[in-house]
């Protein structure tokens, strides 16, 4: 019996021209006129080729891009009116990654059977024509969300039907194009979602001015307009895009045959031949085609990081609200021209590795710097960004293109295509855990260093493969064998055979992955940190510690709430306003006797009535607990408090003022903005109104380090709650006159709703509607809530536990934050209106204090400046209906209520 021939091992190619000479000068052969005048036809048909492919492909996957990014804008988009995604679906940031990670699953998981059913069932234009209907239908359905189970099923949805285009285009590129000129034009098509990563967030801005329109949020107009685009597209891919060269109807007869025998003699073109399970099981598990795979998986965890990410990376550098997003632009236009630059000279030199090499060698660059540059020094790292995106998507073109050139068998092109990019799903799940909220102070050095790990273990593949190809290529003979449904490629040494498919290297190969990917989900293993949000209110962004006010205790080591063990009632509410705005508080029981040998001096001669005695001592021991628990900042407040269901971005807002006011300019230790810190040099000195969006947009104060709210040497008391206060005047002569103004609160009540008392009237007749203003506290009376330093509780407890008593609590807390009655002059800010006022529920007024005696009844409850009271809509946020109660309506004449 004869013995069958053995068929040397496949090795891996670089390029077309490693198989087939790309000049015939190669193969030993003179080039003659018809060779030239095929080269003259090739070039005018590849023109005519771009012109009916390329355009409409890269078109629809931008509008790939823009619907696969757009929940990261519909997460923060018109969150200060309370209508942002996770707001009216009552979702909070672990709900969001979940929705994320579960459209990359999808992606990962389908791209395969598209591609499959691309092959056997359904043409190109039609298959990619339905997957665009349904991904873009699921897109306007997400205009009808209510909840975060029907988030998540859309979601999955949409990872389902968009997981096939990408790698069905580039199946269709194989149809068309020999391996040196796919690069460029994989890279052409990828390049338009970087221009979608440009521009999504400019979009998303501009679709947010119509928030409220035909009663919908901003967020499902931007669904359902990026929606409508993407199926009115439906019919230009149904229409024009071409299938294969047999079918185009702009090519004669000739031509179709030109191309089709042009592609077949390096390996490409469309077969309905089936795979074998051999060629199947080599093109799945071949350690040379795993290496593509894995390679592509490393690379793609940087891409994914830019994808979903960006706008989080760049607000770590300084950068919040919407010029985050604006400041991501330059990146994705680097990376844009760096995509179409690098894909061209890849195919030019027909030298991929190189280029991936390079491109990626100089992304690894930018993510080590990053990763070891100081956390403030933001214009580095923005330039280090730049660098990122040089080695994100650059490197995707040729990756894609290259793995065509080493499929084993054009029968399973598809299944290689889709496979590769399978591999860029799965590693969108691990970007989505790497990038943790609680280290932008640090400059995220997980997502940094995970990247790098990454980046060195897979460069070792185009670097190792560039360099056995450049070894091989000395001395070899070239055997291949093609017909018309399977074609090899054997490259094989005359000095020694490169066998990549030996038990040893497959082995080491697999060892090595299985190393790489354990040590990716090392520093990964942790949960994503994102910190806990309520479902009503907004997400942890900004920058520093700043992200820390949405946390549980509102960026305070611990809250705090004085409750007499009697008033269940009052205890019932606050506990349940606390669950239904993700708070978490820890009750103090109110005092209900002093003995008179405790009171300090003072007390006595004071003569307080018994209730406000009970009240002061109840606070003593709240700042005691502080003390004694060595806690940095707390917040403490009474039982009958009330506040909107927005206050989370309250606080944020807040904290940018305090900012603005007790923060050193950026650069100094002791310069601030406020001409009149520490103290007012004239009586003719007036006050300097600082618009928080304009002076934190140009990071013009040095980010606080200790508290979300400013470093906590600055401050002693942060009076939130209160019935009362004035603005500084130049006569106190102890106080900066500074006012940070926040404009356009759409949670403050117009001004004929306002009520203000001592002294507070400029608020009424200085500022436009819907604004609130930091500033030092004066005048002001009720402790209803309000935040103290660690510094602060000593102080306090101090001059008002142990020195003597000279009135009631908030008497005293006035005196010290006014620097009077012999006391020192405390830091106490405060703001107007408040953020935290008292609820007045219907029914006998008696119920509304524990120290003073009242009469009457009260027909209406209302909490006085809250316009989305929590108290006032208990049943709204328990059934998860969104028609918030709003007793100060804009427009509407002034309520008035009684007790």
């Amino acid at each position: 019996m004869e013995k069958p021939e053995e068929k040397p091992d496949v090795t891996l190619a670089e390029n077309a021209s490693d198989v087939f000479p790309k000049h015939q000068e190669e193969a030993g052969l003179e080039a003659s006129s018809s060779d030239l005048d095929d080269a003259k036809r090739a070039r005018r048909l590849v023109r005519k080729m771009d012109l009916h492919i390329l355009p409409l492909c890269a078109w629809v996957y931008l509008l790939n891009y823009l619907d696969r990014g757009n929940i990261g804008n519909s997460k923060v988009l018109n969150q200060e009116t309370g209508d942002s995604l996770l707001q009216r679906t009552g979702m909070n940031n672990m709900d969001y990654a979940v929705a994320v990670s579960l459209f990359s699953l999808a992606y990962a998981l389908f791209e395969v059977p598209s591609n499959w059913i691309m092959k056997r069932y359904v043409r190109p234009s039609r298959w990619l024509a339905t997957l665009l209907f349904c991904w873009g239908a699921f897109t306007i359905g997400f205009a009808g969300v209510q909840n975060y189970a029907s988030v998540v099923v859309l979601r999955f949805f949409v990872g389902v039907f968009e997981a096939g285009f990408f790698p069905g285009c580039v199946y269709l590129i194989t149809f068309w194009y020999p391996v040196e000129e796919r690069s460029v034009r994989v890279a052409f098509i990828l390049a338009s979602a970087t221009a979608a990563g440009a521009f999504g967030g400019c979009i998303a801005y501009g679709v947010g001015h119509i928030n409220g329109a035909a009663s919908l949020s901003g967020f499902r107009w931007l669904f359902i307009i990026e929606g409508l685009v993407t199926i009115s597209s439906v019919l230009l891919v149904l229409f024009f895009l071409p299938d294969y060269p047999s079918r185009a109807r702009f090519l004669s007869p000739s031509d179709k045959a030109f191309v089709e025998q042009r592609i077949a003699r390096q390996g490409g073109g469309y077969t309905s031949a089936k795979a074998t399970r051999d060629e199947v099981l080599e093109t799945c598990a071949r350690p040379r085609m795993l290496a593509h795979y894995c390679a592509y998986l490393c690379n793609s965890v940087p891409l994914g990081s830019l994808t979903f990410f960006s706008p989080t990376i760049v607000a770590g550098l300084g950068y919040t609200s919407i010029k985050a997003q604006l400041m991501t632009v330059p990146p994705w236009l680097v990376g844009y021209v760096v995509c179409l630059l690098l894909g061209w000279s890849a195919d030019r030199h027909n030298a991929r590795g190189w280029h991936i090499a390079l491109s990626s060698t100089l992304g690894g660059a930018g993510w080590l710097t990053a990763g070891l540059l100081p956390a403030d020094a933001y214009a580095k790292r923005y330039g280090c960004l730049m660098l990122c995106a040089c080695g994100a998507f650059p490197s995707s073109g040729p990756l894609s293109a290259w793995v065509t050139c080493n499929v084993p068998t054009v029968v399973t092109m598809g299944i290689a295509t889709a496979l590769n990019n399978s591999a860029a799903g799965f590693s969108q799940i691990i970007a989505q855990w790497i990038w943790k909220g609680d280290e932008q102070d640090r400059g995220f050095p997980t997502g940094n260093f995970v990247i790098i790990i990454g980046r060195c273990d897979w460069l070792r593949y185009p670097c190792g493969a560039a360099m056995m190809h450049g070894c091989g290529r000395l001395h070899r003979n070239i055997t291949t064998h093609i017909s018309s449904t399977h074609w090899q490629v054997f490259i094989v040494s005359t000095e020694r055979t490169m066998n990549l498919s030996s038990f040893h290297f497959r082995s080491a190969f697999i060892g090595v992955c299985i190393l790489s990917l354990l040590i990716l989900l090392l520093f990964s293993r942790n949960a994503p940190s994102h910190l806990p949000l309520t479902g009503y209110g907004y997400g942890a962004h900004g920058s520093d510690l700043l992200s820390h006010v949405f946390n549980r205790t509102l960026g305070f080591q611990k809250i705090f709430v004085i409750n007499l063990p009697s008033r269940t009632d009052l205890r019932d509410s606050m506990s349940l306003a606390a669950a239904l705005t993700d708070l978490e508080m820890e009750y103090v029981d109110g005092v209900t006797g002093v003995d008179d040998k405790a009171l300090p001096p003072g007390a006595k001669e004071t003569n307080l009535a018994k209730g406000s005695l009970y009240a002061w001592r109840a606070h003593m021991n709240v700042l005691r607990t502080i003390v004694e628990q060595n806690l940095t900042s707390a917040l403490i407040l009474e039982n009958d408090v009330d506040w909107d269901i927005r206050l989370k971005q309250q606080l944020r807002s807040f904290a940018l003022g305090a900012h603005l006011l007790i923060q050193p300019l950026t650069g100094t230790t002791s310069t601030f903005l406020d001409p009149t810190y520490p103290a007012p040099r004239s009586p003719d000195d007036q006050p300097t109104n600082f618009d928080v969006a304009d002076f934190t947009a140009a990071r013009t104060v040095t980010p606080p380090t200790t508290s979300p709210y400013g470093d906590v040497h600055r401050w002693d008391v942060l009076w939130l709650g209160h019935c009362g206060t004035r603005f500084p005047k130049a006569s106190d002569a102890n106080a900066p006159l500074g006012r940070a103004v926040i404009a356009d609160d759409a949670s403050v009540p117009e001004q004929q709703h306002l009520d203000v008392e001592d002294g507070g009237w400029d608020l009424l007749t200085k500022y436009p509607v819907h604004t609130r203003v930091v500033h030092r506290a004066r005048v002001s009376t009720c402790t209803l809530g309000y935040g103290v330093s660690q510094q602060g509780a000593r102080r306090l407890l101090y001059e008002l536990g142990i020195r003597n008593v000279t009135g009631t609590a908030d008497m005293m807390f006035r005196s010290v934050c006014d620097g009077v009655e012999g006391r020192p002059l405390l830091t106490c800010l405060t703001v107007q209106p408040q953020i935290f006022s008292h609820h007045r529920r219907a029914g006998d007024v008696a119920a509304f204090s524990d120290i003073n005696d009242r009469t009457g009844y009260n027909e209406q409850a209302y909490t006085k400046n809250v316009r989305w009271s929590t108290r006032l809509n208990f049943d709204r946020l328990l059934y998860g209906r969104t028609d918030y109660v709003d007793l100060f309506r804009d427009g509407e004449p002034e309520n008035h209520f009684e007790g």
